[in-house]
């Protein structure tokens, strides 16, 4: 009877599509994160972006016009690039001889029976990954940039005639649409997973990245890789805003401060709301241990969950709380400027 009341306390964490999900997200977090960015970018984000309270009409277009691109390009360069590097670390970790020297598999494998169950490999499998997203920042800051003009005339029907898609934008209509298939093109797919290969090879094989995964192993640093990856991603699309010859000067500014606000915002909130969970989420991951002692995957899991933590409280708040927020501070900002210009 005590071993049944045991096992019912750990309901639903050993349930095998339960463990097979956190395993799917342990292997696919950028494609995981570019997917959450599609749906909430493309449709929740301009929803409370046009919620917000007491700011221009205009301001609203424009930053639900720049979170449909963003997550249009997102998930397309994500979708292209990632796939090549996640197949690359399947390769490593399930042929670790023909990839990876004796030295470097027995320091990255430790005391675990396979490469796959190392807490340390599975810690580089995550950073790799989360870097490949990262690779995509400067390309993504332009290619969304470039999509302003053209969504805010297809979507929201801008009337603005400077922002003329056909005349300005691109030379023909088949532009219109966004189209990601030559990223997909098997031909490039198939020599960057060639070079994916050699390059994580390069890397994994290097001492300085392995005492690193060793030293950070049991470290959730997802959400600081994030974050940096973001920072980094709001100064290229900042940049790319004021370069941006087809979006009208008077917008520029409220859409950068949109998007510098929301970040910073977001940032904020995703670390406060991190301490909050970080207990629970520990506890969790003790109790899937312990519904799950022998299965040798249980480092997926626990990546898995990993994985999720940052993506789910980073983008509650970028999605659902910072829009409304960053909208209506960046039109204040906006209008005390012009107020400001008109008086003197």
């Amino acid at each position: 009877m005590k071993v049944t009341g045991a096992k019912n306390n750990f309901r639903g964490l050993n349930n095998p599509k339960f463990l097979k999900s956190l395993e799917f997200v342990s292997d696919n977090n950028a494609l995981i994160s570019s997917g959450v960015m599609l749906l909430a970018g493309g449709v929740i984000r301009p929803i409370m972006t046009f919620m917000t309270p007491d700011t221009p009409k205009q301001n609203k277009k424009y930053a639900a016009a720049n979170s449909i691109s963003s997550a249009l390009v997102g998930f397309g360069i994500t979708k292209a690039f990632f796939t090549p590097i996640t197949k690359s670390l399947n390769n490593v970790a399930s042929n670790p001889e023909k990839f990876l020297n004796e030295k470097s598999i027995k320091k990255l494998q430790g005391n675990a029976k396979t490469l796959k169950e190392s807490s340390a490999f599975n810690f580089l499998e995550q950073s790799i990954k989360m870097v490949s997203e990262s690779l995509a920042v400067v390309p993504k800051a332009v290619l969304t940039t470039a999509l302003i003009v053209p969504v805010l005339n297809s979507v929201f029907k801008n009337k603005n005639k400077k922002s003329n898609i056909q005349n300005e934008i691109v030379p023909n209509k088949a532009n219109l649409n966004p189209n990601f298939s030559n990223l997909n093109n098997k031909t490039n797919i198939i020599s960057f997973k060639g070079f994916s290969n050699k390059a994580i090879s390069k890397v994994l094989n290097n001492d300085f990245v392995q005492d690193f995964a060793i030293k950070n192993k049991d470290k959730n640093i997802i959400q600081y890789l994030m974050n940096i990856k973001d920072i980094f991603a709001t100064g290229c699309f900042v940049a790319a805003t004021y370069l941006n010859p087809k979006i009208d000067k008077k917008d520029k500014k409220p859409l950068a401060s949109n998007i510098a606000i929301s970040t910073a915002f977001t940032i904020t909130g995703g670390y406060i709301a991190k301490k909050m969970l970080d207990k629970p989420i520990d506890s969790f991951i003790e109790k899937l241990k312990k519904a799950n002692p022998d299965n040798p995957k249980i480092n997926k899991y626990i990546n898995g969950i990993k994985v999720l933590e940052p993506i789910l409280i980073l983008s509650s708040i970028y999605y659902l709380i910072s829009p409304v927020f960053s909208t209506y501070i960046a039109g204040k900002i906006t209008n005390k400027e012009n107020t400001n210009g008109k008086n003197q």
